[in-house]
């Protein structure tokens, strides 16, 4: 009987009930377990590439590449087809089987003690410093005067606001020109916050990010997790969203030191402010005020009072 590698795999992943693996954990564990049908699959290869190593080690780590390379989303949708129950992690990338329910893993998750959502706060602020050179801040909603009332201030507040420094790499003179110019000299950015997002939560969650976030240059949903639907309809809905309404989606890796993070769809820029929304935002919140005031300097001086740093909350 031919060798059916996805019921390997579906195989594999039922014995390993709700433990997650790399595509390479799985390709080494189809390389260890089956020699032979690995062997043959090398022999019928047409990837010169592969066909031109002659040392075997250099083959077989090829061919882990190759294994782990074909296990992508398409493949991911076959495997479901044949087993629902087998579930994909998009960042990192980790099947897993489980036969908890959407719902379930995802109070699971929020549930989890070393994730909370206040703790997400300086990974990121620490990746859009590192990465992006967005200098931010958080806003406190408790330091709101809630002078609309209960719901007022419903979906107003983002959870983190930054800048960034358009300048940084400018030279002198064309820093002195473009203040006589009156030119832009930074971009404001704004961010929601959430431990987990998944199909049960996905579009909630991105209209409150639009919401509070469309005010600004760039407007951005980040997640410590982000837990895929059948078909992986979870990143589908956020394309989709996004494509329309221009809010990206940031996927943080928290427990990673090496790759903290990534921007997994883009925001589209706003090229003005909505003022009337940050006017809305400094009358209710003197940490967004405080925050304003801090653009307002950089733009006046050219300097940054903005450490990158939200190690402490702002609360007056």
């Amino acid at each position: 009987m031919e060798f059916n590698r996805n019921k390997a795999v579906i195989g594999f992943l039922r014995a390993n009930e709700e433990q997650k693996f790399t595509p390479i954990q799985i390709a080494e564990w189809l390389v260890k377990t089956y020699p032979e049908e690995v062997k043959k699959k090398v022999e019928r290869s047409k990837n010169e590439t592969l066909n031109n190593i002659t040392d075997s080690s250099g083959k077989d780590k090829m061919m882990l590449g190759i294994l782990s390379g074909e296990m992508h989303k398409n493949w991911f949708k076959s495997i479901q087809k044949q087993e629902p129950n087998i579930k994909r992690e998009e960042y990192p990338c980790r099947y897993y089987y489980t036969k908890e329910t959407e719902q379930v893993e995802r109070e699971y998750t929020e549930k989890e003690p070393n994730i909370k959502e206040k703790e997400i706060y300086p990974k990121l602020s620490d990746f859009l410093l590192q990465e992006l050179g967005v200098h931010s801040k958080i806003i406190n909603d408790k330091c709101s005067s809630n002078y609309k009332g209960t719901n007022g201030n419903k979906w107003l507040h983002p959870d983190l606001v930054g800048m960034e420094d358009l300048t940084k790499d400018w030279a002198l003179a064309i820093k002195d020109c473009v203040q006589q110019f009156a030119d832009k000299k930074a971009k404001l950015w704004s961010f929601e916050v959430k431990v987990v997002i998944d199909s049960a939560n996905v579009r909630q969650s991105f209209f409150q990010a639009l919401s509070n976030s469309s005010w600004a240059n760039y407007g951005y949903l980040v997640a410590s997790s982000l837990v895929e639907g059948k078909g992986g309809s979870t990143l589908r809905e956020l394309e989709i969203l996004a494509a329309r309404h221009g809010i990206g989606f940031i996927l943080l890796n928290i427990k990673d030191q090496v790759e903290k993070g990534r921007i997994l769809i883009p925001a589209k820029e706003r090229l003005e402010i909505d003022w009337d929304m940050a006017n809305r935002l400094v009358k209710e919140n003197k940490g967004f005020e405080s925050f304003i005031g801090e653009v307002r300097d950089f733009c006046m001086t050219g300097k940054t009072r903005l450490s990158g740093s939200v190690r402490q909350t702002v609360s007056s």
